[in-house]
């Protein structure tokens, strides 16, 4: 294959979680697949090797900046992927920061050979921003979802369910655990005990500032015996838990995507969520939806009715699983990365 070797960027600090992060490890995946050779770097300057790779594959428009400038002058194929969030005005920014953003997205826009946006929301919010500086041929724009592998022999361990909530967050900062709702969560778990005080709580994800926060949130709410800290776990045991979990939390203020969900979803838990952004092309109008202007006092009750009846509930979350692997399957998206690539 001509022009196979990819350099595959993203501003993480670790480069390792290119190999446990969901989005980028299924992503790799896909690429890999088609037969492209995957580089995968956090460094821009990588970029100034042109001689080592034929193809960008850029991820989050925000830092991606520079790799796409030193790409379009080495007369690379650029291809843009990963949420746009911040374009959201459901997305709490401030004003000017969100002029910013519009200016990144347009330039990586530009720049680029095609934009996989990854979610329905993104897709309306772009093709307005778009559309207000007067492009109305939004060629390059190329919508289809993030994957799972459906495939992975894990997902069909068939553990016995447990009086478990689980959630998956990167905790690395305080307001992206307040962005995920976690302290709404938390808050509803400490209700909900009242009535079913032998559940437990499992908190998946890398550790930062924002679990320090969270960690004095179950101080404070006494919650010590219930709610545990996993830190960064393998993918059989975070498939393990999800497993054995009947419920998952996803109250997020917004959702880029909301791939976590797609692996609560086929190990068939029941999502409590917010329904915002990409979540609509997840959960959709499916599992308990807290709103805005919700009562802490009726998402119990709510909780209270669904656990009476998980049995009946059992036949919803079957068809939720089937869902998640007829729609959102890894070849799905590598096929239409080769698309997209050629």
């Amino acid at each position: 294959m001509k022009n196979n070797r990819i350099l595959f960027y993203s501003s993480v600090d670790d480069v390792n979680l290119f190999n446990v992060t969901g989005f980028y490890k299924y992503d790799i995946e896909a690429l890999e697949s088609l037969g492209y050779i995957v580089a995968k770097t956090n460094s821009f300057k990588s970029f100034l090797k042109f001689w080592n790779y034929d193809i960008s594959f850029l991820y989050f428009y925000k830092k991606s900046i520079i790799p796409g400038i030193l790409s379009f002058l080495f007369n690379k194929k650029i291809i843009y992927t990963g949420g746009i969030d911040e374009l959201s005005m459901e997305f709490k920014v401030k004003p000017i920061n969100r002029v910013i953003y519009k200016i990144l997205f347009l330039v990586n826009y530009i720049l680029s050979h095609r934009c996989n946006l990854v979610s329905k929301k993104d897709v309306e919010n772009i093709t307005k921003l778009l559309n207000s500086f007067g492009i109305r041929k939004t060629r390059k724009l190329i919508y289809f979802p993030h994957c799972i592998d459906v495939e992975n022999s894990f997902f069909d361990n068939n553990y016995e369910k447990e009086y478990i909530f689980t959630t998956i967050c990167w905790m690395g900062t305080v307001d992206n655990v307040k962005r995920k709702g976690l302290d709404v969560s938390l808050e509803i778990f400490r209700l909900f005990l009242s009535l079913y005080p032998n559940f437990k709580f499992y908190i998946i994800g890398t550790p930062g500032t924002g679990k320090l926060y969270l960690e004095n949130l179950v101080d404070e709410y006494g919650l010590n015996n219930n709610v545990y800290f996993t830190g960064q776990i393998s993918e059989f045991q975070k498939i393990e838990l999800l497993q054995k979990s009947m419920f998952y939390f996803q109250i997020s203020q917004y959702e880029g995507f909301g791939l976590a969900v797609l692996e609560a979803m086929i190990c068939r838990n029941y999502i409590i969520h917010s329904g915002k952004g990409g979540l609509i092309d997840t959960i959709g109008e499916n599992g308990l939806i807290v709103k805005n202007n919700y009562t802490k006092e009726n998402v119990i009750l709510a909780l209270d009715r669904i656990l009476k009846n998980y049995s009946s509930e059992i036949k919803n979350l079957d068809l939720n699983r089937n869902f998640v692997k007829n729609k959102f399957h890894i070849k799905e998206r590598a096929s239409n990365f080769d698309k997209i690539i050629k």
